[in-house]
């Protein structure tokens, strides 16, 4: 499975995620955004996916796919 970092935690990011929930062979391990309480912020704590403000403390070689959806 491959690991996936959504950076835009709104209502892209909040899309993204749902989507990749159903999928068998991606897998969103954070999502980050300035707004701690945007929607795609509050899904992820939902559903156990660690969150952020910076990128950059996700960003690691285990990281398969970074998808950027701040618009």
């Amino acid at each position: 499975m491959q690991k996936v970092l959504v950076v835009g935690g709104g209502k892209g990011g909040s899309a993204i995620i749902k989507m990749l929930d159903e999928t068998q062979f991606l897998s969103v391990y954070a999502v980050v955004d300035r707004n701690e309480n945007a929607e795609g912020m509050v899904l992820a704590r939902e559903k156990g996916i660690s969150t952020g403000l910076d990128w950059r403390e996700f960003l690691d070689e285990t990281t398969d796919i970074v998808i950027e959806v701040t618009g």
